[in-house]
């Protein structure tokens, strides 16, 4: 999902990548607690390309990999457990800690009208359920009509801090917007996808958002839409990519060999491509099959929606730090960083199969981490929701999304010789 050439601008402009990678990681002690339940499949897979032409392609120690962009959308009785499939009947309602005079500042300050300022708070009532402040309910007319500008001052104001208010903590879309997310599959009307557009708005991190979500789900005319409103707003971008054999030629197969092998942590991969190149009738290999089987598994699913070990859901940190083992270990960001200390050390670029990308925000606070597979080819699972699926994503799609601050920093970690995971 490349970005636009105003967040790729950015990236180019903010980001620092090391040529070492950083920490160093440690121990399988009991801050690991136990396997994740087995990975769910998305009801489909969407290919967007029209013809089967690879889109990109790579070429490397790796030997020569072709590519290109396949969509993700959840199942339906995943997306009917959402708690915004439930609460859009409820009227939309502006929640602010400020009185009745703090909030009429704060909404000329947005840049609203004055008559929808005074609309606005002849709506007003006491927030009791937060301890104080007010509440006002607006008009469609209101939320239909709000600029992108003035969401982005506004919504970040609204309602309380925490995961699940969709003012502070919106969708984030793909560059191109929902009408890209939507495509020719999502059976959405043209209108409603416009109208989406309209109502977007650009983050402090460049990121494209989308807040009015239950706002959205009342204006839908069906159940059905409903659903395939909030299943497009799910879509997750990975890829297509295959080690085309006929590409090899001339090319050492001991190379191509000791690449994928990582230093005999992932020896299966060896009988896989042996078998392939003997065989004149096998042409390609996908990507998927040549990782470590646990990745292999896990590969364009989401995890089990019926299973967490306590509140732990895998994150890209447990799927980072795992990438040879056979589970995916629970753990905090702090065990993970212990981990580092003792098993990992800096690389030196050209980063390898496996090496971890850690990503720092400007504080120096580990934001992300996935890992390295080949040319522009992460494996990453983008937060700790069980909303979001283990894909294959291009490294500067990734970067990009962690975008959130003045800078960011990104460094690669590989595994000591002497440790096997």
């Amino acid at each position: 999902m490349p970005r636009s050439i105003r967040v790729y601008s950015c990236v180019l402009s903010t980001l620092s990548i090391l040529g070492l990678t950083m920490l160093v990681i440690c121990s399988s002690g009991p801050a690991f607690a136990g396997n994740i339940a087995k990975p769910e499949s998305p009801e489909r897979t969407i290919d967007p390309g029209e013809v089967p032409a690879f889109k990109t392609r790579y070429a490397g120690r790796w030997g020569e990999i072709a590519c290109r962009e396949l969509v993700l959308e959840p199942t339906s009785d995943t997306v009917t457990a959402y708690p915004e499939f439930e609460t859009w009947k409820e009227p939309v309602t502006w929640a602010f800690r400020q009185s009745p005079d703090g909030v009429r500042q704060l909404l000329r300050e947005s840049g609203l009208l004055e008559g929808d300022v005074e609309a606005l708070l002849a709506t007003a009532r006491d927030d009791s359920s937060s301890g104080g402040g007010t509440r006002v309910f607006p008009s469609d007319e209101v939320i239909r009509h709000l600029t992108p500008e003035i969401r982005a001052l506004l919504y970040r104001h609204i309602g309380q801090d925490v995961e699940g208010n969709l003012f502070r903590y919106p969708y984030v879309l793909w560059n191109g917007g929902f009408s890209r997310m939507a495509g020719k599959t999502s059976g959405l009307s043209t209108n409603r996808i416009s109208q989406i557009e309209r109502m977007s708005f650009w983050g402090k991190g460049n990121d494209l958002l989308f807040s009015d979500v239950r706002w959205t789900l009342q204006q839908a005319r069906s159940e059905t839409e409903r659903l395939g409103i909030l299943k497009t707003f799910h879509r997750e971008m990975s890829m297509l990519a295959w080690l085309d054999l006929s590409a090899l030629a001339g090319q050492s197969h001991d190379e191509i060999l000791e690449y994928w092998t990582a230093s005999r942590r992932n020896e299966k991969a060896r009988g896989l491509i042996e078998t392939a190149l003997e065989n004149p009738a096998i042409h390609t290999i996908e990507l998927g099959r040549l990782l470590p089987a646990k990745n292999k598994g896990l590969l364009n699913t989401y995890p089990n929606t019926g299973e967490s070990i306590g509140n732990f859901w895998p994150d890209c940190f447990s799927t980072a730090f795992t990438f040879f083992s056979n589970e995916v270990r629970s753990g905090n960001l702090a065990d993970f960083k212990k981990v580092s200390e003792e098993r990992y050390e800096r690389a030196e670029l050209p980063p390898q199969l496996g090496d971890i990308l850690v990503i720092k925000d400007s504080d120096s606070r580990w934001i992300h981490a996935c890992n390295y597979i080949a040319g522009d080819i992460m494996f990453t699972k983008n937060g700790k929701s069980e909303r979001r699926p283990w894909v294959f994503q291009q490294l500067d799609d990734i970067l990009a999304s962690y975008l959130n601050d003045d800078k960011i920093t990104a460094f690669y970690l590989r595994l000591k010789p002497e440790y096997r995971e």
